[in-house]
């Protein structure tokens, strides 16, 4: 994706790479590189959902991360633009710095019992964002808190509970409130509804729109669920080991995916009282097509690769406005 085309983007990721090393021997001696993030680029307009897709250890999350700070680069760029602030970029920033950018950009986590502090109440865990950056006084902490808790949609006589009380449902609304303490520009919504049933997946993910809204807020959303961010997000991106293979909006991805990576994502959803689309489709792997290949990763697994897709690596195109995918044999 051409991230220079993008002139009101808040977040700009250039040829993103993460490179995990593999040691062996008494000495930890280096043998290879786990490439959880190998080439990624994209940009995320501001006031807009943006989606990363794909199954476990695609590299989604660890993208997710690069981004908020959490994991340092192998290289590439990370390039944040917040309103009233110079261009960002964790590699060439300060402490103070950092500590800013974290203000304006918060993350949701993934399991609502385990991303909440036991030991605290709903009133410090929502009071400790406030602390940490020096936002208002003691006075102005409690009618924020309370205004916090009724926009996720919960009672202000849960203030002095503690996590254990609430359903999962609840626990995420909290997590989802302490992350707008700080008013962000930006949220990182990392698989948060995954945990959850199907029921309050469906009204956390309304709850997000609603925000978006009423907030403008960006949002990069996190899933290895295609159905859920369908209608959430504008701009969807699939991910296939550590790599972009497919992009473009919710129409171009569910109208006429090109990528067979796509189309096989899309047959393993499941269609209310029919099953999945076909019962034979997997995005399963064994062991023996996990092997690397020189060409296009997916070679193993693709009912569409010809010669050319092991002796190459194909590149991601935008053919279409909007629309790009790698692949020598798209669908059609």
């Amino acid at each position: 994706m051409n991230n220079d085309a993008m002139t009101d983007s808040i977040v700009s990721v250039t040829d993103l790479r993460v490179h995990f090393p593999v040691r062996q021997g008494v000495f930890g001696h280096v043998i290879t590189h786990v490439k959880a993030v190998d080439g990624v680029s994209f940009s995320i307009d501001r006031g807009s959902i943006f989606a990363i897709v794909g199954e476990s250890g695609c590299g989604k999350t660890t993208s997710a991360q690069a981004i908020a700070g959490l994991q340092p680069a192998t290289s590439g760029s990370i390039r944040l633009l917040f309103r009233e602030s110079k261009p960002f970029q964790w590699a060439e920033s300060e402490a103070n710095a950092r500590k800013s950018v974290r203000q304006r950009m918060q993350m949701i986590f993934q399991d609502p019992y385990s991303s909440l502090n036991p030991r605290m109440t709903v009133r410090t865990l929502l009071e400790e964002p406030f602390i940490i950056h020096r936002i208002g006084n003691r006075t102005d902490r409690v009618d924020r808190i309370a205004t916090l808790l009724d926009q996720v949609g919960l009672s202000r006589e849960y203030l002095n509970r503690y996590p254990h009380e609430f359903s999962g449902g609840q626990r995420q609304r909290i997590g989802i409130a302490r992350a707008l303490a700080t008013d962000p520009e930006l949220i990182i919504a990392d698989e948060p509804v995954s945990a959850l049933d199907v029921s309050i997946q469906a009204q956390i993910i309304n709850l997000l729109q609603d925000l978006r809204a009423s907030r403008s807020l960006t949002q990069l959303f996190i899933s290895h669920d295609l159905a859920v961010v369908r209608h959430l997000a504008d701009r969807i991106a699939v991910m296939y080991r550590g790599k972009i293979v497919e992009y473009g909006s919710e129409n171009d991805l569910f109208t006429s995916p090109r990528h067979p990576y796509t189309v096989l994502l899309l047959e393993s959803v499941p269609i209310p009282g029919k099953g999945r689309k076909k019962r034979g489709a997997t995005v399963s792997e064994d062991a023996e097509r996990q092997q690397a290949v020189p060409g296009c990763s997916f070679y193993p697994r693709c009912p569409r690769r010809r010669d050319v897709c092991i002796q190459q690596e194909p590149e991601l195109t935008e053919v279409k406005p909007g629309h790009g995918w790698a692949c020598f044999n798209p669908v059609e």
